[in-house]
Protein backbone atom coordinates (compact mmCIF):
# COMPACT_ATOMS: atom_id res chain seq x y z
CA UNK A 1 0.00 0.00 0.00
CA UNK A 2 1.83 3.08 -0.87
CA UNK A 3 1.03 6.81 -2.14
CA UNK A 4 -0.26 7.00 -5.93
CA UNK A 5 2.83 9.37 -6.12
CA UNK A 6 6.42 9.67 -6.58
CA UNK A 7 8.40 11.62 -3.67
CA UNK A 8 11.16 13.89 -5.11
CA UNK A 9 14.58 13.15 -3.22
CA UNK A 10 15.83 16.02 -1.85
CA UNK A 11 18.67 17.83 0.27
CA UNK A 12 19.26 20.85 1.79
CA UNK A 13 22.27 23.09 1.96
CA UNK A 14 23.24 25.59 4.80
CA UNK A 15 23.16 29.24 3.95
CA UNK A 16 25.71 31.93 5.58
CA UNK A 17 24.10 34.86 6.03
CA UNK A 18 26.05 37.93 7.76
CA UNK A 19 22.99 39.47 9.42
CA UNK A 20 21.99 36.34 11.13
CA UNK A 21 25.46 35.39 12.11
CA UNK A 22 25.91 38.44 14.00
CA UNK A 23 21.96 38.49 15.64
CA UNK A 24 22.85 34.44 16.55
CA UNK A 25 26.34 36.28 18.44
CA UNK A 26 23.48 38.58 20.22
CA UNK A 27 21.21 36.04 21.05
CA UNK A 28 24.03 33.52 22.42
CA UNK A 29 23.58 32.60 26.73
CA UNK A 30 22.28 36.26 27.76
CA UNK A 31 22.03 36.22 31.35
CA UNK A 32 17.77 37.00 32.34
CA UNK A 33 16.67 37.55 36.07
CA UNK A 34 15.72 33.80 36.28
CA UNK A 35 17.17 31.92 33.28
CA UNK A 36 19.75 31.94 30.58
CA UNK A 37 18.69 32.59 27.35
CA UNK A 38 19.59 31.51 23.63
CA UNK A 39 18.43 31.82 20.69
CA UNK A 40 19.84 30.33 16.93
CA UNK A 41 18.67 31.68 13.32
CA UNK A 42 19.51 29.09 10.39
CA UNK A 43 18.90 29.29 6.69
CA UNK A 44 18.96 26.19 4.08
CA UNK A 45 18.13 26.37 0.29
CA UNK A 46 15.72 23.36 -0.55
CA UNK A 47 16.74 21.91 -3.58
CA UNK A 48 15.48 18.89 -5.50
CA UNK A 49 18.80 17.00 -6.27
CA UNK A 50 19.36 12.49 -6.48
CA UNK A 51 20.63 12.19 -3.41
CA UNK A 52 18.83 11.69 0.57
CA UNK A 53 16.73 9.09 -1.17
CA UNK A 54 17.08 6.89 1.72
CA UNK A 55 14.98 9.58 4.26
CA UNK A 56 12.93 10.22 1.38
CA UNK A 57 11.34 6.62 0.83
CA UNK A 58 11.42 6.17 4.47
CA UNK A 59 9.10 9.25 5.11
CA UNK A 60 6.92 7.64 2.39
CA UNK A 61 6.65 4.59 3.32
CA UNK A 62 6.16 5.78 7.01
CA UNK A 63 3.21 7.91 5.86
CA UNK A 64 1.67 5.37 3.58
CA UNK A 65 1.59 2.52 6.59
CA UNK A 66 0.03 5.27 8.98
CA UNK A 67 -2.40 5.82 6.64
CA UNK A 68 -3.64 2.18 6.49
CA UNK A 69 -3.94 2.08 9.85
CA UNK A 70 -5.85 4.97 10.00
CA UNK A 71 -7.75 3.85 7.48
CA UNK A 72 -8.40 0.76 9.10
CA UNK A 73 -9.21 2.14 12.33
CA UNK A 74 -11.65 4.84 11.39
CA UNK A 75 -14.76 4.47 9.49
CA UNK A 76 -14.82 8.18 9.45
CA UNK A 77 -11.91 7.92 7.05
CA UNK A 78 -12.64 7.99 2.96
CA UNK A 79 -10.17 5.63 1.09
CA UNK A 80 -7.75 7.60 -1.35
CA UNK A 81 -9.52 9.15 -4.09
CA UNK A 82 -12.82 9.92 -2.76
CA UNK A 83 -13.91 13.53 -2.28
CA UNK A 84 -13.46 14.70 1.10
CA UNK A 85 -12.41 17.81 2.91
CA UNK A 86 -9.35 17.21 4.87
CA UNK A 87 -9.91 19.89 7.12
CA UNK A 88 -12.21 18.14 8.63
CA UNK A 89 -10.60 15.11 9.46
CA UNK A 90 -10.14 14.38 13.32
CA UNK A 91 -7.71 11.20 14.62
CA UNK A 92 -8.97 8.83 17.36
CA UNK A 93 -7.15 9.54 20.52
CA UNK A 94 -5.65 6.53 20.36
CA UNK A 95 -3.82 7.03 17.38
CA UNK A 96 -1.20 9.85 18.82
CA UNK A 97 -2.11 13.43 20.45
CA UNK A 98 -0.72 16.83 20.19
CA UNK A 99 1.22 17.19 23.11
CA UNK A 100 0.77 20.78 25.33
CA UNK A 101 4.29 21.19 25.87
CA UNK A 102 6.24 24.68 25.01
CA UNK A 103 2.87 25.63 23.29
CA UNK A 104 1.77 28.90 23.24
CA UNK A 105 -1.72 29.08 23.65
CA UNK A 106 -1.81 32.60 20.92
CA UNK A 107 0.34 30.58 18.60
CA UNK A 108 -3.12 29.51 16.49
CA UNK A 109 -1.54 26.61 14.75
CA UNK A 110 -3.27 23.21 13.73
CA UNK A 111 -1.43 19.93 12.96
CA UNK A 112 0.51 19.08 9.63
CA UNK A 113 -0.73 15.92 9.46
CA UNK A 114 -4.78 17.16 8.86
CA UNK A 115 -3.11 17.78 5.45
CA UNK A 116 -0.89 14.87 5.38
CA UNK A 117 -3.93 12.46 5.61
CA UNK A 118 -5.12 13.08 2.34
CA UNK A 119 -1.48 14.08 1.15
CA UNK A 120 -1.81 12.38 -2.82
CA UNK A 121 -2.07 14.01 -5.96
CA UNK A 122 -5.48 15.25 -6.92
CA UNK A 123 -6.94 15.34 -2.91
CA UNK A 124 -7.32 19.23 -2.43
CA UNK A 125 -4.03 19.84 -4.28
CA UNK A 126 -2.33 18.77 -1.05
CA UNK A 127 0.25 16.45 -2.80
CA UNK A 128 2.96 18.95 -2.00
CA UNK A 129 2.65 18.48 1.68
CA UNK A 130 4.82 15.70 1.87
CA UNK A 131 7.57 17.49 0.48
CA UNK A 132 7.09 20.38 2.32
CA UNK A 133 7.12 17.41 5.62
CA UNK A 134 10.86 16.30 4.14
CA UNK A 135 12.02 19.96 3.86
CA UNK A 136 11.17 19.56 7.51
CA UNK A 137 12.21 17.01 8.56
CA UNK A 138 15.83 17.46 6.80
CA UNK A 139 16.22 20.77 8.37
CA UNK A 140 16.07 19.42 11.80
CA UNK A 141 18.59 17.00 11.01
CA UNK A 142 20.97 19.52 9.95
CA UNK A 143 20.60 21.76 12.56
CA UNK A 144 21.35 18.98 14.78
CA UNK A 145 24.60 18.09 12.93
CA UNK A 146 22.69 14.93 12.43
CA UNK A 147 22.95 13.62 15.90
CA UNK A 148 19.37 12.89 16.08
CA UNK A 149 17.14 10.98 13.74
CA UNK A 150 14.01 13.37 13.10
CA UNK A 151 12.52 11.24 10.16
CA UNK A 152 10.59 9.32 12.34
CA UNK A 153 8.76 12.21 14.46
CA UNK A 154 5.08 12.06 15.17
CA UNK A 155 3.15 13.92 11.99
CA UNK A 156 1.37 15.45 14.96
CA UNK A 157 4.48 17.55 16.33
CA UNK A 158 4.59 19.64 13.32
CA UNK A 159 1.91 21.95 13.45
CA UNK A 160 1.01 24.70 10.78
CA UNK A 161 -0.13 28.25 11.09
CA UNK A 162 -1.26 30.91 8.17
CA UNK A 163 -0.98 34.13 10.31
CA UNK A 164 2.21 35.77 10.27
CA UNK A 165 0.66 38.31 12.79
CA UNK A 166 0.91 35.07 15.88
CA UNK A 167 4.19 34.36 14.67
CA UNK A 168 5.05 37.76 15.18
CA UNK A 169 3.79 37.55 18.63
CA UNK A 170 5.11 34.18 19.88
CA UNK A 171 8.49 35.30 18.68
CA UNK A 172 8.56 38.66 19.91
CA UNK A 173 7.19 37.58 23.29
CA UNK A 174 10.66 35.47 23.58
CA UNK A 175 12.58 38.92 22.00
CA UNK A 176 11.05 40.80 24.63
CA UNK A 177 12.88 38.57 27.17
CA UNK A 178 16.52 39.40 25.51
CA UNK A 179 15.60 42.71 25.34
CA UNK A 180 14.81 43.12 28.88
CA UNK A 181 17.77 41.18 30.03
CA UNK A 182 20.11 43.34 28.08
CA UNK A 183 21.03 46.89 27.32
CA UNK A 184 22.71 46.32 24.10
CA UNK A 185 19.68 44.78 22.53
CA UNK A 186 17.44 48.24 22.37
CA UNK A 187 15.82 47.21 18.70
CA UNK A 188 16.30 43.75 18.82
CA UNK A 189 12.60 43.50 16.89
CA UNK A 190 13.26 45.42 14.63
CA UNK A 191 16.74 43.70 13.25
CA UNK A 192 15.25 40.50 13.59
CA UNK A 193 12.17 41.13 11.26
CA UNK A 194 14.42 42.75 9.36
CA UNK A 195 16.76 40.30 8.97
CA UNK A 196 14.29 37.49 8.50
CA UNK A 197 12.69 39.18 5.76
CA UNK A 198 15.79 40.09 3.38
CA UNK A 199 16.36 36.03 4.16
CA UNK A 200 13.31 34.20 3.41
CA UNK A 201 10.87 37.01 2.45
CA UNK A 202 8.03 36.07 5.44
CA UNK A 203 5.14 37.75 3.29
CA UNK A 204 5.63 34.63 1.34
CA UNK A 205 6.23 32.10 3.65
CA UNK A 206 4.32 29.34 4.96
CA UNK A 207 4.72 29.51 8.78
CA UNK A 208 5.32 25.85 11.07
CA UNK A 209 6.69 25.05 14.59
CA UNK A 210 7.55 21.95 15.81
CA UNK A 211 6.32 20.85 19.33
CA UNK A 212 7.70 17.85 20.47
CA UNK A 213 6.73 15.34 23.17
CA UNK A 214 7.43 16.21 27.08
CA UNK A 215 10.74 13.89 27.16
CA UNK A 216 11.44 14.09 23.57
CA UNK A 217 13.27 17.61 22.85
CA UNK A 218 15.90 17.70 20.97
CA UNK A 219 17.79 20.63 23.19
CA UNK A 220 16.58 18.63 26.53
CA UNK A 221 18.69 16.17 25.29
CA UNK A 222 21.52 18.11 25.05
CA UNK A 223 21.25 20.15 27.80
CA UNK A 224 19.53 18.65 30.91
CA UNK A 225 19.39 21.91 32.49
CA UNK A 226 17.02 23.31 29.49
CA UNK A 227 13.85 24.69 30.77
CA UNK A 228 11.63 25.03 27.50
CA UNK A 229 12.10 25.23 24.11
CA UNK A 230 10.75 26.65 21.09
CA UNK A 231 11.61 25.88 17.38
CA UNK A 232 9.72 27.93 14.11
CA UNK A 233 10.24 27.45 10.45
CA UNK A 234 9.91 29.81 7.85
CA UNK A 235 9.45 28.02 4.35
CA UNK A 236 9.38 29.91 1.28
CA UNK A 237 8.20 27.79 -1.55
CA UNK A 238 9.02 30.08 -4.28
CA UNK A 239 12.32 30.80 -3.20
CA UNK A 240 12.64 27.47 -2.44
CA UNK A 241 14.68 28.66 1.37
CA UNK A 242 13.71 27.66 4.99
CA UNK A 243 14.84 29.45 7.86
CA UNK A 244 14.55 27.97 11.25
CA UNK A 245 14.62 29.91 14.55
CA UNK A 246 15.64 28.21 18.09
CA UNK A 247 15.03 29.75 21.13
CA UNK A 248 15.60 28.10 24.61
CA UNK A 249 15.93 28.54 28.21
CA UNK A 250 18.44 27.51 30.61
CA UNK A 251 18.50 26.85 34.49
CA UNK A 252 21.26 29.52 35.80
CA UNK A 253 21.24 27.08 38.99
CA UNK A 254 22.96 24.42 36.41
CA UNK A 255 25.54 27.11 34.78
CA UNK A 256 26.70 27.63 38.77
CA UNK A 257 27.13 23.69 39.03
CA UNK A 258 24.34 23.69 41.77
Amino acid sequence: FFFDFVITCFNMKFLQCANLSYLNSMLDNVLARDCILSAKLEAYSCKAIKTDKRLSHQIERRLAEERQFELAASPDIKPMGSPMDITSLTLDSSLGHSPSFGKDPSFNSSPLEMSLLGMHNGVNGKGNQVQTYTFLVLCLNHCYNHEFDFSCIPREDIRQDESLTSVRSCINSMLNKFSAASMILPHLEDEFWSAVNDVVVTAECEFYSYIPEEGEDPIQELEESTLWSKHYFFYNKKLKKMLLFRCWAQSINASRGE
